[in-house]
């Protein structure tokens, strides 16, 4: 069995550029009462620690070796074509990120097994809600539409009143012609209450990065909201920029409700 400091060592030696806070690992090993079965176990330990602490080169050794090798364990599962990518997507999220009141998932690798065998594991599980999911997806975008119409806005009651569905459908139009890559993150910051700098993480892109394509994804949607709402609805230019001043608000409001 290796010492703590033998195993802190031995990690940093296995995957070079991964620095492990020995004296945090020694307390997350006590207040979890685990113990690593063998040597292998401990390395893994200490590298799972490392990457839930926010190691950025721990969590790029797990992405590369634990994470990028899960497809063997999802072939059994039938889905579209894009499920293997999206469980990756997702496992990275599970894994390295914590929830608001919560921690990253990889804290719970307690040794039993090896990592690779608990990745596997979070990959199928991450896979099966994948799929369940994809049924309610069409009620994910709903709350995207839901999240973005002003709740007290006199000119939104009025459209209400006389256009009937006009506002959501060009809503809904406009989520869908996002595509599935900003729809997702959209749903991640606005609806799940992501921040810039997890989901940073989960893409492996920096945190500013995530800001652009935010800031991108929300002017296509609006640019889009403004000219079926211009077409549909005869509204000068004032008017419906005006309207979407109040939905970007609004969508902001929601996130932060989120917490």
């Amino acid at each position: 069995m290796l010492s703590l400091e033998e195993a802190v060592a031995s990690c940093e030696r296995r995957w070079p550029g991964v620095r492990v806070d020995a004296a945090g690992l020694e307390v997350h090993l006590k207040r979890r009462q685990l113990s690593p079965a063998d040597a292998a176990r401990a390395e893994e330990m200490a590298l799972a620690y490392a990457a839930g602490a926010g190691d950025a080169q721990a969590i790029a050794a797990c992405d590369r070796d634990y994470v990028g090798r899960v497809d063997a364990a999802l072939r059994h599962l039938r889905g579209p074509s894009t499920l293997v990518d999206d469980v990756k997507q997702a496992l990275r999220e599970t894994l390295f990120t914590a929830r608001p009141g919560g921690h990253p998932k990889i804290l719970d690798f307690a040794g039993r097994s090896d990592l690779r065998s608990f990745t596997n594991a979070v990959a199928v599980r991450c896979a099966l809600n994948l799929l369940r999911g994809r049924r309610d997806e069409r009620l994910g975008d709903e709350g995207l539409v839901e999240s973005a119409l002003p709740s007290a806005d006199p000119r939104l009651d009025f459209l209400r009143a006389h256009d009937g569905g006009v506002v959501k459908d060009a809503l809904r139009a406009a989520f869908a012609a996002a595509g599935d890559e900003s729809r997702r993150l959209m749903r991640q910051y606005y609806l799940e209450g992501l921040g810039v700098e997890e989901l940073g993480a989960v893409y492996r892109v920096a945190p500013s990065t995530i800001t652009r394509r935010l800031a991108k994804a929300r002017s296509q949607v609006f640019d889009f909201v403004r000219r079926e709402l211009a077409r549909k609805l005869r509204l000068d230019a004032r008017e419906v920029d005006s309207l979407l001043r109040s939905m970007g608000s609004q969508l902001e409001l929601s996130r932060l409700s989120k917490w």
